[in-house]
């Protein structure tokens, strides 16, 4: 009896684990993708318009590049956001691993609603990755930046097609 009892626990154990970390591993695939995109982006941009420049200060130190950062993270905000509650849904990340972004009720989101996704992406998430770790665990496989935002990540069905 113990036995069986056992293998139903480790049954259930690696459907959990199947369920969960799929979705996760790809989640996080598509993030990879998204990143090096943007990185390759940016740097390309960076070094065309003569950005990457180090910043001095009046004293000879090196100062923080505040433009540079500033235009990094509107590029970011602005990669995410509107490829996010564009037709498709999702990032080029998202769409290559056949995911995308939407309401609770399965709708396109809003450009508000995806710079909230962003904003709560950027700020949260990243903390020691609990953010994304709630992914693993809450019903829907929602991570804190989908919670806070209202959204969740769906496979993208034939009517979503490009």
């Amino acid at each position: 009896m113990e036995s069986r009892e056992r293998d139903s626990h480790r049954g259930r154990a690696a459907a959990w684990a199947a369920d969960a970390l799929l979705p996760f591993a790809v989640r996080a695939a598509a993030m990879a993708v998204d990143v090096l995109l943007l990185a390759f982006g940016l740097m390309a941009a960076s070094a065309l318009l003569h950005l990457h420049v180090p910043v001095v200060d009046e004293s000879g130190r090196y100062a923080p590049p505040v433009v540079q950062v500033f235009l990094m993270l509107c590029a970011a905000w602005l990669y995410f956001a509107l490829q996010e509650c564009s037709r498709r849904g999702g990032t080029v990340g998202k769409r290559l691993f056949r995911i995308k972004v939407a309401r609770l009720d399965g709708a396109r989101v809003s450009f508000l609603r995806a710079t909230l996704r962003f904003l709560a992406k950027l700020f949260l998430s990243w903390v020691l990755f609990i953010g994304y770790l709630l992914a693993l665990i809450t019903p829907r496989r929602r991570a804190l930046h989908d919670l806070i935002a209202g959204t969740v990540v769906l496979k993208r069905g034939p009517e979503d097609e490009d």
